[in-house]
């Protein structure tokens, strides 16, 4: 099933849910520090203030940034050098 709600850590989840059932009156900010944004590929990061936006609001956008690396081989393939 599709969803548009990226994955969250689920040990940070839980770990949010606990101290919400132990403290009611938890804010969001001490919430957000449990759980700083959600999961992705490791070459993807969040910017804290589109999450924390997010969170606050119900309603934004969250901006992820790419990082990427290239490796060039010496190793050719076809007749032409592989990345």
């Amino acid at each position: 099933m599709a969803t548009n709600i990226p994955p969250h850590n689920l040990n940070e989840i839980v770990d949010a849910c606990l101290t919400l059932l132990r403290n009611p009156e938890i804010t969001i900010d001490e919430l957000i520090e449990i759980v700083p944004a959600p999961d992705s590929p490791p070459p993807v990061s969040f910017t804290a203030l589109s999450v924390s936006r997010k969170v606050r609001t119900g309603r934004g956008r969250v901006v992820m940034r790419a990082t990427t690396h290239f490796e060039i081989s010496t190793r050719w393939v076809a007749g032409r050098p592989s990345l």
